[in-house]
């Protein structure tokens, strides 16, 4: 689905998590957040602004949080996830690998 910001959020944006960004690389992060349907108001992805040098132009680094990361990763169906369980001292731990009937490894976590 895609995401379209109303003027109030751009303004939010442009005064939290792309200060000082111009209009048209304030797009591009807007675009690439709505694309991946990443939140900025979540802290999923930030934009920041880098200074050019000797007369060129500003460029941003767009940065996608470990959150973001993760949101995009459980999207995908070979995703096994992260494990739940913490594992202690005296406990005892092990890992299984395991391939599906194409060859594609994930791991079975037992504690």
């Amino acid at each position: 689905k895609r995401h379209d910001y109303d003027p109030a959020s751009v303004a939010l944006i442009r005064h939290t998590v792309a200060v000082g960004v111009p209009d048209a690389l304030l797009g591009q992060f807007l675009e690439l957040s709505a694309r991946y349907e990443l939140d900025p108001f979540a802290k999923e992805i930030w934009c920041v602004k880098n200074p050019g040098k000797n007369g060129k132009a500003d460029s941003i680094l767009i940065i996608v949080a470990a959150a973001g990361w993760l949101k995009i990763a459980n999207r995908q169906p070979d995703f096994v996830g992260c494990p739940s369980d913490v594992v202690r001292k005296n406990d005892e731990y092990s890992t299984e690998r395991i391939e599906d009937q194409i060859g594609r490894a994930s791991c079975r976590e037992r504690v």
